[in-house]
């Protein structure tokens, strides 16, 4: 299977490689964590679910509507001052708008096609079926750091501008499969090698969790419960 990507023709195979080749880069540690990475993402949903008396689905949904070009303690900053203030504009109008939404839908299904509401989200999308679904096979999480590791060798790696986060569907599901092939090779899901591999790209390029932005961090430097 061939892609044309960004002025580059890839091979599945290709990609496949590279994906296994920072795959045996992890340490024990990133690969512990990657194989709980959404469980724990899970739990938080169930927490927020808990706190602010809404379904795992819509707590799941409202996480992955301002998870686009956040990193996680930030995404769960902004989900936690949209419950605690939904008057409030959180990071964007359409996200917030995205997470509105999403509080007057019960179903999965639902909830799913509201995080698209007129764009491809594609991520978006698969981010949330992980959260909610981390035990099974649902979707994989293709971001910009998914990418890099089908596409850069960890020798050298470096960042990756905003138009990689643009994907056809054609393009997205090339990416998605080459994940789901080299996590079968592995006996592990697509998910959890996706964000094995996160882990270990974020550490490679020396990549620290963003905390700059106070504008929504009413908890001061907390975020869980």
């Amino acid at each position: 299977m061939k892609q044309k990507f960004k002025g580059e023709l890839l091979t599945q195979k290709k990609c496949i490689n590279s994906i296994l080749r920072f795959y045996s880069q992890a340490s024990i540690t990133e690969i512990k964590e990657g194989l709980q990475w959404y469980n724990d993402a899970n739990l938080y949903c169930r927490e927020l679910a808990t706190r602010f008396d809404i379904s795992l689905s819509q707590a799941a949904g409202i996480i992955a509507a301002f998870s686009p070009q956040t990193g996680w303690a930030e995404n769960k900053r902004f989900a936690l001052s949209f419950l605690y203030n939904k008057k409030q504009r959180i990071k964007s109008l359409v996200q917030t708008n995205k997470a509105l939404k999403i509080l007057q839908l019960t179903s999965e299904a639902d909830i799913h096609n509201a995080l698209a509401l007129g764009d491809k989200a594609f991520k978006t999308k698969a981010f949330f079926l992980n959260m909610l679904n981390p035990d099974v096979q649902t979707s994989c999480t293709v971001d910009r750091h998914a990418i890099a590791c089908c596409i850069q060798h960890p020798d050298n790696v470096h960042a990756l501008s905003n138009k990689y986060s643009k994907l056809t569907a054609k393009q997205y599901n090339f990416f998605k499969q080459a994940y789901i092939t080299a996590a079968h090779e592995l006996g592990i899901l697509p998910h959890q090698l996706q964000a094995i591999t996160w882990l270990t790209y974020r550490r490679i390029r020396e990549l620290k969790e963003h905390t700059e932005d106070k504008q929504w961090q009413p908890f001061e430097t907390e975020v869980s419960f």
